[in-house]
């Protein structure tokens, strides 16, 4: 299998307003007998050949699986449009239309001037690309001002460094609010582009407009498919002459052959027990939609460590597993095992786990058999609704940990609340869940009392907020969203915005917690901190639970906690002025949990008292 060496490049360098990473490809010097050699080996890029045609345009909107899968693609884009250019320069063609006006060497002169780039020589942030080092401040200058110029550096630009943001849906009013622009390159100034549309929804009336004003130069633009509009593809066709190529994921024997070149022009070899096409499937699932072709090099490298620090001789690897960071922290089958009570809730919770690292397998079977099929979705977002202290946070985090054991998230799991998610004016509250969800991206996103959200019919920013989370999980569904709410909180923040509704998989209610099973959640709190309950207390424990239910503001699970908290304060008291030691420190007594319980019941009473001035005594 043959493959070029175009590979994305970095250059950091300093600006006023702050320093500034430009990303760019720069095209392999490859001839046409080369690059189809190069597409042979690549079937999944096989619509990259209608690009050599004489007829195809410089313009090219890749459809692709992830951002990550199309950057990838764009390699062999690249040196095709590379050799195009070259072809048009050889044969000097005439009567070429232009319609826009070419940038000058005056032009990029002026653009660098306004930028206004300090050459600092005490800056150790300096223009350097990967593998340069610049020798002088007019050769890092020349560095720069030579990427942008020349058409054979394609120039990576996110959507939003097009559009403002537009991509993201932030609007009008969020538009004014940032304000000045961020640091960087202006699109226009490049000879070559590469624009990945990796916002919330893809293809703005903003970029649509710039790309089809840059007649003369390439673009690629790098679609995931989720987020293909044919209206706006239908657009570019005709307006822009672009042209359309359609790619598929890299398939495992193509990515397995890969990593055996990487390997052998390390000069090793695999030993032929390893399976290597079941630990790329493996770090597929690990990595999710931030797996590419570099995952392979990386893996490479990480095997080539091991078998130097395991001291083992000869070239032949025998170990490839990802590498893993452990600790001691339990797997998410051991944290749902340790839940007390909730039988019905963990069989409801276990099932949707299975159901979804069931699907995941049957797509990698499907995809690798060549099946066709409907490219089917499941809603996989849920509603925890239950009164306070009934588990749901735990549930949450240990479905959360289970889900990326199996493969089915990438194992992120991010908490939040109304004021991670709500701004403090209009607008900012789109920018807000924008920012959570890409932080959640491929994991689980718990947002925790979300009946906060649901406001009282007057409130503009719990509307926005709900709008915005809606809008996400419709475009986003490679992460799962749980609400937690109390027990008539769902029903309200549904009818905020209908469109909820339909995008909840399954509501599940958490019943409360009866005194017994609070008394069990005591003494497995206890055990956690390395203590032991005197036997006959749970009597005692039982009894404290079914008084402290009464009150208004009981809080179930959380009882306990509060229980054994208080209990610990007291063990802490009498070790101090007893001298306790040994087993004594561990051991919860009756006398103890029995003191702690009064007090807290005791402040209870005091609650209930009539707050206000004393009776006059009768003369």
């Amino acid at each position: 299998m043959c493959r070029g060496k175009t590979q994305e490049k970095i250059i950091h360098m300093m600006t006023p307003d702050g320093p500034v990473v430009i990303r760019y490809m720069q095209r392999d010097a490859d001839t046409e007998e080369a690059l189809k050699k190069k597409l042979e080996g690549q079937p999944h890029l096989e619509q990259c050949r209608t690009l050599m045609g004489e007829g195809a345009s410089q313009k090219v909107a890749l459809i692709c699986e992830t951002i990550r899968q199309g950057l990838d693609s764009c390699h062999t884009v690249v040196d095709i449009l590379g050799l195009k250019h070259d072809r048009k320069e050889n044969k000097n063609s005439k009567g070429r239309q232009a319609s826009g006006t070419e940038e000058t060497d005056d032009d990029l002169k002026a653009f660098f001037d306004e930028l206004e780039i300090e050459w600092d020589d005490d800056v150790e942030e300096a223009p350097k690309a990967v593998g340069t080092k610049p020798e002088s401040d007019e050769q890092e200058k020349d560095l720069v001002e030579s990427l942008c110029s020349d058409p054979s550096n394609f120039v990576i630009f996110s959507e939003k460094d097009i559009d403002d943001g537009a991509c993201n849906d932030l609007g009008e009013t969020m538009e004014k609010m940032m304000g000045k622009k961020r640091a960087g390159l202006a699109p226009q100034a490049c000879a070559a582009l590469i624009v990945k549309c990796d916002g919330i929804t893809a293809l703005s009336e903003e970029t649509i407009e710039f790309v089809l004003s840059q007649e003369e130069k390439p673009v690629i633009l790098v679609i995931p498919r989720n987020k293909v509009n044919h209206q706006k593809i239908d657009r570019l066709l005709f307006e822009g002459g672009f042209e359309i190529v359609e790619t598929t994921a890299p398939s495992d024997e193509y990515l397995e052959e890969r990593f055996r070149e990487i390997v052998k022009q390390m000069g090793y070899e695999i030993h032929e027990a390893v399976d290597v096409k079941g630990t790329i499937r493996v770090l597929k699932r690990e990595r999710g939609h931030k797996f590419g072709e570099g995952d392979l090099e990386l893996l490479a490298k990480a095997a080539l460590k091991r078998h130097h620090q395991e001291h083992k001789t000869g070239n032949c690897l025998t170990d490839i597993s990802t590498p893993h960071y452990t600790t001691g922290k339990s797997t998410g089958r051991t944290m749902l095992d340790k839940i007390v009570g909730l039988e019905n809730v963990k069989t409801i919770i276990e099932t949707e786990i299975n159901r979804q690292a069931y699907r995941s397998y049957l797509m990698e079977e499907l995809n690798r058999s060549g099946d066709v099929i409907d490219d089917y979705i499941p809603c996989r977002n849920m509603a925890f609704c239950g009164n306070p202290g009934t588990c749901k946070t735990t549930m949450a985090r240990a479905m959360a940990a289970r889900m990326g054991e199996l493969g089915v998230t990438n194992g992120t799991f991010l908490e939040v609340s109304r004021e991670h998610l709500v701004g403090r004016y209009m607008g900012e509250t789109s920018l807000k869940v924008a920012g959570i969800f890409e932080k959640a991206r491929g994991g689980v996103l718990f947002i925790d009392e979300a009946g906060s959200l649901a406001g009282d019919g007057s409130d503009r920013y719990s509307e926005e907020a709900v709008s915005a989370i809606v809008r996400h999980m419709e475009n986003e569904r490679d992460t799962v969203v749980i609400f937690a709410t109390y027990k008539d909180d769902m029903e309200r923040l549904m009818a905020v915005n209908e469109g909820l509704r339909s995008r909840i998989g399954r509501m599940v209610h958490f019943a409360d917690y009866t005194p017994e099973q609070l008394t069990e959640i005591f003494c497995s709190m206890a055990s956690s901190r390395g203590y032991h309950v005197e036997k006959g207390a749970e009597a005692l424990l039982t009894d404290y639970f079914e008084k402290a239910a009464e009150r208004k503001d009981f809080g179930a699970g959380r009882e306990a906690r509060r229980l054994l908290d208080q209990t610990e304060g007291q063990m802490a008291n009498l070790a101090m002025r007893s001298g306790f030691s040994g087993a004594q420190l561990r051991l919860l007594t009756i006398q103890v949990i029995s003191e702690a319980a009064g007090i807290l019941l005791g402040e209870t009473k005091e609650k209930r008292r009539a707050i206000g001035f004393a009776p006059r005594p009768a003369m």
